[in-house]
Formats: structure tokens, sequence, C-alpha cells
């Protein structure tokens, strides 16, 4: 009930933001110029507890879903309740807010791939588990989301599986090979629909496997079918004029996550988004927040089944509270 009246009052807050816009705009100009008095490099981690327990009791604090928006601040809730999730952190709506993500392109980068070394050493200390983005013998793969204040479904870009490169899908085949080109299946759509408006899914690419393959479930595939799937989607991809911009994240997972960011904050003003907030009457202003999180691979199967009272360490919430 209380996620709920919070995100009715930033819809009402948001409609009385878009009156403003029309009757008052010098006073809203006002109040956005000031930046909301929120540092821009503000990055949270979701397994820094005592750093969540303190924004979250901090009753005088700016709104954490104003902030880091409905998923992350969601994710940053599930946390201070002590329910476990993926570890991650969330980049602040106010850095794009304040343009910092075009004026200061290279210090975001280089604050990027900072906190996933943050990551990185979190996950290896509460895990034990030693990853690196890009490592084949222990590869780090992160989903790189979006997440606005308020909720818009399916407009903002989402990257899967950021990591993948052919030397990690390599390595994971040899335990599971199915799962290792299902998962670069599924990074190469979504990067190739959030960098390029590209939309994989349209060549039916995994149906004609099933029909070659006489099977009725994706799961059913054998692991060369889906490698198959993977060659394809890289040719179509070379087809569609990216050949030299897909060899360069292939080579380079760093460069993936980076890449990934820019095209969440690019989402914010894609046509359909803007389309989206324009019927919702939405305002402009508030800006998407990014959230990097180590992925749960929801393409492999459950260690244990589905069942009240598990340990929930084996799945993923993603922040997402209906």
């Amino acid at each position: 009930r209380t996620m709920h009246d919070l995100n009715s009052l930033v819809h009402f807050s948001d409609l009385a933001r878009a009156a403003l816009t029309q009757s008052e705009p010098e006073l809203l100009h006002k109040s956005a110029s000031s930046g909301s008095g929120t540092d821009p490099w503000d990055f949270i981690h979701l397994s820094h507890g005592e750093d969540i327990k303190r924004r979250v009791e901090d009753w005088h604090a700016a709104s954490l879903q104003a902030r880091y928006g409905g998923k992350g601040s969601g994710l940053i809730y599930i946390s201070y309740l002590g329910i476990p999730t993926r570890d991650g952190f969330i980049i602040p709506t106010v850095l794009p807010r304040m343009n910092v993500h075009t004026t200061e392109a290279d210090r975001l980068d280089q604050e990027l791939m900072r906190h996933v070394g943050i990551l990185r050493d979190d996950i290896a200390r509460n895990d034990g588990r030693n990853l690196g983005l890009g490592d084949p013998s222990a590869p780090l793969l992160l989903a790189v989301r979006g997440g606005s204040v308020f909720s818009m479904p399916g407009m903002l870009s989402t990257v899967v599986f950021a990591g993948m490169t052919d030397a990690v899908a390599e390595a994971l085949a040899a335990e599971d090979e199915w799962f290792a080109w299902d998962a670069y299946r599924r990074f190469l759509a979504s990067y190739s629909a959030a960098a390029w408006h590209m939309d994989l899914e349209e060549l039916d690419l995994v149906e004609k496997a099933k029909l070659r393959h006489g099977v009725d479930l994706k799961i059913d595939l054998p692991g060369m079918a889906m490698r198959e799937i993977v060659e394809a989607s890289k040719q179509a991809i070379r087809e569609a004029g990216h050949a030299e911009h897909l060899d360069a994240i292939l080579q380079d997972a760093e460069l993936q996550v980076k890449q990934a960011m820019r095209a969440v904050h690019a989402s914010w003003n894609g046509k359909r988004a803007r389309e989206y907030r324009n019927i919702k009457h939405l305002s402009e202003g508030w800006n998407t927040a990014v959230i990097v999180q180590e992925m749960a691979c929801g393409n492999r199967s459950n260690e244990e089944e589905l069942k009240p009272g598990m340990n929930e360490m084996r799945i993923s919430l993603t922040g997402v509270i209906p």
C-alpha cells in the first residue's frame, strides 16, 4: 500500500509539473536550474547496507524515487528490507537531467567503470566469486536498464548479458552449451534494439531453427542450433551496416557496458518514449536512472524448485513493484 501511494504521489506531482510547464514556465525553469541539490555522481550500491539504511531512514532527504527512479528505488527498498537479490548499482536521474552525460562524457565513462570495479569487489567479498568483465574463466555479466521516476513500460532501453564476447561464450559453452549461446543471442538482440533500433526478433531466427530441427520449444533446440542463431544474428547486424561497431564491442566488454549506458540515456528522448509521455501527460524533465546489476540468468534452469521460503539468492528481483 505504501509503494502504491508513493507511486500515486509521484504521478500527481508530475501532472502538477506538466501544468506548471504551461502556466508558469519561468518558475519551473528556476526550480530545474538548481539541480535539486543532488550530486550527479551520487551512485548507490545495493549491497552497501549502512549507506542504504541511512538514505531510507532520512525522512528529510530528497525522494529516493525521484533520485533513483521507480526500479532503482524499488531495489533500494528491497535491499533495505534484507531481501536478497543480485548486486548492482544505480546512476541517479539527476545526472542526465543536468546534461552531465553529454558535457562530462569521459568522466562518466571513468566513473561507470570505477563503480563496476566496486561491484566486482563487493561480489567477491559477499559471495566469494572473483568475477571479471570479459574474463572467460569467470565472466561478470550485467544487465543495464533504464528506470524513470514514473512507469514507462517498454519505452526505455535494456541491455542484458553485457560483457558477453566470443571467448566468454566459448568458455560458458564448455559447461552449458545451450545456455551460453542463448545468452549470447539475448545480448545481441537487446544491444541491437538499444543501440541501433534494430529488431532481430523480426527475423524469426529461433522459429526457423525450431522448424529445421522439428521441435516445439526453444529449450529443445540443441546447443549448436543456438550457436547458428548467434552467427545469423551477427550476419544480419553486419548487413544492416553496423559491422565496425559490432566488431568493436565484441572485442571489448567494457565498451559494451559504456555503450549500453549511453543507449539507456538516449532512449529517454526516443520517439516512442516522447509519444508515451505526451499521451500520458507526463513531463519531460524527470529523465531516467540507469540500473547496472549482475545478471540472474533467467534462461538457465533454477537449481531448486520455486516455492515459499526458498533461498532467494538463486533467483532475482528486478525492483519493479506492481
